[in-house]
């Protein structure tokens, strides 16, 4: 396996790894697809002339799906500026979406400037969940959403590998260390090294309420029974929930 860069927001910027991802962006199926998006898209409040933001927009597929749902205006923020390459590549001519770089843990957010703040699959890269929690509860108007997801404690939390029987057959998920939050190393996509941040979910809701955030919905998605008929390598989904998906919102009204 090829080592990736110590400094998480070159990430996606090195050739390789981009190319990687993309690839399996790619394939039909995904859990990003079937599962993941969906469960983000469940949570969302009204849409039309709201304004946005997306952290860790990557290429931009949901600031492109929130402008086609009504939203008045949408920026998405990365670190990778191959992502916002393809991002903007993608949407040359919508007026009301823009992109930006910036470090996710650096990110400055004007004061009650989104209705909307939305993270797909972004913050278990950043160090400093606690900071990001802060800016966000700042940076959403009276009434506004902060809805998010992150590959779920269970999976960040330990070797990321399931335990297998003699015969080669998943016998569970393991589940270490869950209580010892920070830096993780982990084998991805071919590579090894590939950083991410564990914390607990009683970490992630807490943060969020001492930020001034009023819980709304947590959820665990995984596969349905229609999902893993048509993608029956997705079953084994269903033993360990693979995301944790959560709404939190600013009290007052907008």
């Amino acid at each position: 396996m090829a080592s990736k860069p110590e400094d998480e927001t070159a990430l996606y910027d090195d050739p390789e790894f981009f190319a990687a991802y993309d690839d399996m962006r790619a394939l039909e199926g995904t859990l990003n697809e079937i599962v993941e998006t969906p469960a983000l898209v469940s949570l969302m409040p009204k849409l039309q002339g709201i304004t946005a933001a997306d952290l860790g927009c990557g290429m931009g597929a949901m600031c492109h799906w929130l402008i086609a749902q009504g939203a008045a205006s949408v920026v998405g923020f990365d670190s990778s500026r191959k992502m916002l390459a393809r991002a903007k590549q993608q949407s040359p001519t919508i007026k009301n979406l823009r992109f930006e770089h910036a470090d996710l843990d650096r990110i400055d957010l004007a004061e009650s400037s989104f209705h909307l703040i939305v993270s797909g699959l972004a913050l278990h890269y950043a160090a400093d969940f606690q900071k990001i929690a802060g800016r966000v509860s700042v940076a959403l108007r009276p009434g506004g959403s902060f809805i998010f997801s992150v590959e779920h404690p269970i999976i960040t939390c330990g070797e990321r590998n399931w335990v297998l029987r003699d015969n080669g057959a998943r016998a569970h998920w393991p589940v270490d260390h869950y209580l010892d939050e920070g830096s993780r190393k982990v084998n991805w996509l071919g590579f090894d090294d590939v950083p991410r941040y564990h914390r607990t979910v009683s970490s992630y809701v807490n943060t969020l309420l001492d930020a001034g955030l009023v819980l709304q919905r947590l959820n665990e998605p995984g596969p349905s029974s229609d999902d893993m008929t048509n993608w029956p390598r997705l079953k084994d989904q269903r033993r360990r929930p693979p995301f944790l998906v959560i709404r939190a919102d600013k009290p007052g009204h907008g």
